[in-house]
């Protein structure tokens, strides 16, 4: 699949990545259902839901 992100993830994308699994999946209450059982499940659909809504969210550009 391919997704349109903004600059900054393009230029960093493995720092994105990093942080989203070694952090935000482990700590993140909004992550809760990509721990199942002591393990992360997770898809590049969840890596995009996470930088849309809590990274860059687009309402917050117009607010």
């Amino acid at each position: 699949m391919v997704y349109s992100v903004p600059d900054e993830v393009a230029e960093h994308l493995e720092e994105y990545c990093i942080r989203f699994c070694t952090t935000w999946l482990r700590t993140s209450e909004h992550a809760e259902k990509d721990r199942v059982g002591g393990l992360l499940c997770y898809n590049e659909a969840d890596f995009i839901e996470y930088l849309n809504k809590w990274i860059f969210p687009i309402s917050s550009q117009y607010s």
